[in-house]
């Protein structure tokens, strides 16, 4: 017998993520999308783990975000929605990017053990930039057939890139952001132990004397900030929100 949860959930989705779940059931015949919903979203969600990312993706992103459009909502973090819109292996690849400052569609069909290039386009064109699109005002990742590296100084070919405005361009300075269970930690150097720490909309900012630098964190955090600094080298713990 369904839940009452499962029964109001069932009246929020929309009939063409009715019938995207119904096709996960290889016993369909005699089902009905309206009448029998709160069963066919029973037995997915027991059977087929990918139901919860389509939820979450079709029904509970899209109406978060029309009400927020209409003012129903206070306007939370964009980055950080953006982010937590995100499914694991669309942020791996916003956070390799970031990092790497550029890559070409292989290295990026590697990286998400994607089996075809043409998948990693769909991601990038089909889940990531239209989520950015959405949420941001603009794609998050752009496609440059020739670009100027400009930490190295080298052409880059048929590469992509995180649009600079979105996130703050990354440094040649050692910087290591480690994801661990409870805590972010990041490792990086500075010029001296004076420094002081700030968190704002999810991007940590590390300044002191005629020195800044904007650190995004790609999740949701706390305000505390743990910090250790020795040699020039200052490491950095922040407890991730929600864990």
């Amino acid at each position: 017998m369904e839940s009452e949860s499962i029964k109001e959930l069932s009246e929020f989705v929309p009939e063409k993520v009715r019938w995207k779940i119904l096709s996960l059931l290889p016993e369909k015949k005699g089902l009905d999308i309206d009448k029998d919903m709160p069963r066919i979203l029973t037995l997915s969600l027991q059977k087929y783990p990918e139901t919860k990312g389509i939820i979450k993706e079709k029904v509970l992103n899209k109406l978060k975000n029309l009400c927020l459009n209409l003012n129903i909502l206070e306007e939370e973090n964009k980055l950080s929605q953006f982010m937590n819109s995100l499914d694991e292996k669309s942020k791996t690849t916003l956070i390799y990017l970031w990092e790497k400052r550029h890559a070409n569609i292989r290295d990026l069909s590697k990286l998400i053990h994607s089996q075809t290039d043409h998948q990693t386009l769909t991601r990038i064109k089909e889940v990531i930039n239209p989520l950015s699109q959405n949420i941001l005002g603009k794609p998050a990742l752009e496609f440059k057939e020739s670009k100027i590296d400009p930490i190295t100084g080298e052409k880059k070919m048929f590469n992509w890139w995180v649009a600079e405005d979105i996130y703050p361009a990354r440094g040649d300075e050692m910087l290591d952001i480690f994801n661990e269970k409870e805590h972010l930690k990041i490792i990086t150097e500075v010029p001296n132990e004076n420094v002081n720490l700030s968190i704002d909309n999810d991007i940590l900012t590390i300044s002191g004397d005629n020195y800044s630098k904007k650190i995004p964190l790609f999740y949701s955090v706390e305000k505390g900030i743990k910090k250790t600094c020795k040699n020039n080298i200052l490491e950095i713990k922040i407890k991730k929100r929600g864990e």
